[in-house]
């Protein structure tokens, strides 16, 4: 037998022997120690363990961790978020089925955390060079004024964004089981060199005026307040709080 054969035998022993002996909780734990890079919330160089840590986990679960029942970074997956109309126009877009692909490949920077037996806020710098966003879309009362048309229609959006970078803030609280729960996800100065929308559906038509309206309107989405950004942060905070619901607070950010 070589070393190497050797090696994986001795491996796959101590693994079942963990599976079999030890608690659900304490292989967990296991497998959280194996996988990731765990910050201290009394650590003094908090901020530069969080963005390793953060960094390492996207590289990490980019195909999700099964033991743990994390699902995989790319696509983060969201079931439904509604971007509510605004001037000039007044008409809810309604997004189902949503991935958002590209989230292993972010660089993550500036990261500045405030982490209390109560509560956790993080905020960082993020930077992609290629997000997609697919998702089924529905329109209703869907009116286009500078068309002077009425556009409802259901179908597949797709959205290319090419160099993303935005500020992120994530907030939330600890409850008293001992779980973080994100409240509030907001993206702030978000950037990018191109983004570009297509929407398809049956009628052929109402599909082009309606990805021609988002392209007319995209240098209005570089503030990051509305459009793509938004969505961004309903589908980081939907997978945060998926993440954060596998673990508890003092797995993830212990005192020592």
């Amino acid at each position: 037998m070589s070393i190497k054969q050797f090696t994986r035998l001795y491996l796959n022993v101590v693994k079942n022997a963990v599976v079999s002996i030890f608690p659900k909780g304490f292989r967990d734990l296991i497998v959280l120690l194996a996988k990731f890079k765990i910050c201290s919330r009394n650590d003094l160089k908090l901020n530069e363990c969080l963005r390793d840590a953060i960094q390492n986990f996207l590289l990490v679960n980019k195909d999700g961790i099964p033991e743990l029942g994390i699902p995989r970074v790319d696509p983060v997956e969201l079931s439904k978020t509604t971007m509510k109309g605004t001037p000039p126009y007044d008409y809810d877009q309604v997004y189902t089925n949503v991935k958002v692909y590209g989230n292993s490949r972010s660089q993550i920077s500036n990261v500045e955390a405030i982490i209390t037996d109560s509560e956790i806020t993080i905020h960082f710098t993020a930077f992609t060079d290629k997000v997609q966003f697919v998702a089924d879309y529905e329109f209703k009362d869907a009116f286009l004024p500078t068309e002077n048309v009425t556009v409802d229609s259901t179908g597949i959006c797709v959205v290319d964004v090419v160099n993303f970078k935005f500020d992120i803030s994530l907030n939330g609280k600890i409850t008293n089981v001992g779980q973080v729960v994100i409240d509030e996800v907001k993206i702030s100065q978000a950037s990018f060199d191109n983004l570009v929308h297509n929407f398809t559906s049956d009628d052929v038509a109402v599909s082009q005026l309606i990805t021609l309206s988002f392209e007319e309107s995209t240098p209005k989405l570089s503030s990051g307040q509305r459009g793509f950004p938004e969505m961004y942060a309903d589908a980081y905070k939907g997978y945060a709080n998926l993440v954060f619901s596998k673990l508890s607070f003092e797995e993830l950010f212990p005192k020592k």
